[in-house]
């Protein structure tokens, strides 16, 4: 029998990007309800219910300088992903380069994480869309499918707009992820079961079926 899907779920999410793109403005918009420029610091957690689902999210901002690795040959980038269970990938659709520039960010953190790990490309400065849009949708997309990513959205910080649309995006397919994982474990787990096999996994009972 399948497990019943978790009710309460706790998840790891990193913001990555290249400086300039609105990492920790994104954060404070979503999990503040305000904007202005003071940093959160390395970690914010939010609580929330969507579809009668508990969430707890962590969120990582790669850009606070408190993310610092120990000496070594460790990225900021592997040493914060550890145990990530997904990331937003931010550009600054006023600047192309922005989206160039977060393409190392992004190989390490799947590195370090694994391919099956979610992603969202988010378009920061949807606001200024109009007059200085540098990064067409459609090349957004390419860049989105080309790494695997859950989808790609665009928001503007300066405007409160799209924030609600990312994370729903993002946190359902982490969620699906998790419960089809979970189903595929049990199924396995009863599959594999041989109730005639002691704990050692001697057969301890007799399969004959002959009569006297």
């Amino acid at each position: 029998m399948a497990r019943k899907p978790k009710s309460d779920v706790s998840l790891k999410l990193l913001v990555l990007g290249a400086p300039g793109t609105g990492k920790t403005r994104f954060i404070e918009r979503y999990c503040r309800s305000s904007f202005h420029s003071t940093e959160i610091g390395d970690v914010t957690i939010k609580t929330m219910k969507i579809k009668g689902i508990r969430f707890t999210i962590s969120f990582w901002d790669t850009s606070s300088k408190q993310l610092i690795p120990p000496p070594g040959n460790t990225s900021p980038t592997s040493f914060v992903a550890r145990g990530s269970h997904g990331a937003i990938v931010l550009y600054d659709i006023t600047n192309a380069k922005s989206l160039d520039d977060v393409v190392p960010d992004v190989e390490q953190f799947v590195s370090t994480t694994g391919s099956e790990t979610k992603l969202v490309l988010v378009g920061n400065k949807s606001d200024l869309a109009v007059e200085s849009r540098a990064v067409s949708i459609k090349d957004a997309g390419e860049f989105a499918r080309h790494h695997k990513m859950v989808g790609v959205l665009e928001v503007s910080a300066k405007k409160n707009r799209g924030f609600e649309q990312v994370m729903d995006l993002l946190l359902d397919s982490i969620y699906r992820d998790m419960n089809t994982k979970s189903t595929e474990m049990s199924v396995k787990v009863e599959r594999t079961y041989d109730p005639d096999l002691d704990s050692h996994g001697v057969r301890s009972r007799s399969k004959c079926t002959c009569t006297l």
